[in-house]
């Protein structure tokens, strides 16, 4: 499920963002999310394997997903529902 966000850009950005989206022929949401994406793989150590399934889970999947870690933490072999 997207959600529509706002942000204010200068000029010079926006006209860049509107640049890439016509000569690439995607959206300037796609060319942000990977632009994203790519910085934080670039200035992150280490981003958890589960950020790649944001957003997949409803919000009571992913309260059961967080309570059954927290709960499991040290027991590995549990299985969850969802």
């Amino acid at each position: 499920m997207r959600h529509t966000t706002t942000f204010r850009f200068d000029a010079k950005t926006l006209t860049l963002l509107q640049t890439l989206a016509e000569s690439l022929h995607c959206s300037k949401t796609a060319i942000i999310e990977q632009a994203l994406e790519e910085y934080a793989q670039k200035n992150t150590q280490y981003i958890s394997p589960l950020l790649k399934h944001a957003g997949v889970l409803s919000d009571k999947e992913a309260h059961t997903l967080l309570t059954a870690i927290q709960t499991h933490k040290h027991n590995k072999d549990e299985n969850i529902e969802l």
